[in-house]
């Protein structure tokens, strides 16, 4: 669907370059919410380009991925 939740790791090397949302469990970087262009997926950790800064979010304190859709 449109709002695909991301959930495997296979999904987000599947998604590499596109726009997602994460929600984290407990804050990183002192936010909980990151909409960014997904740059990579290694070690288990999300490598995520976001508000002009690549963050990297531990796959174990993701609460919840998903693509964002762009009309």
């Amino acid at each position: 669907g449109l709002n695909r939740l991301i959930k495997k790791e296979k999904d987000f090397i599947k998604f590499v370059g596109k726009k997602i949302c994460v929600l984290c469990h407990a804050p990183l970087d002192g936010r909980k919410k990151f909409t960014g262009n997904l740059k990579g997926f290694k070690e288990r950790a999300i490598h995520l380009d976001a508000d002009g800064q690549t963050h990297t979010i531990p796959l174990d304190r993701v609460s919840k991925a998903n693509l964002v859709v762009e009309i």
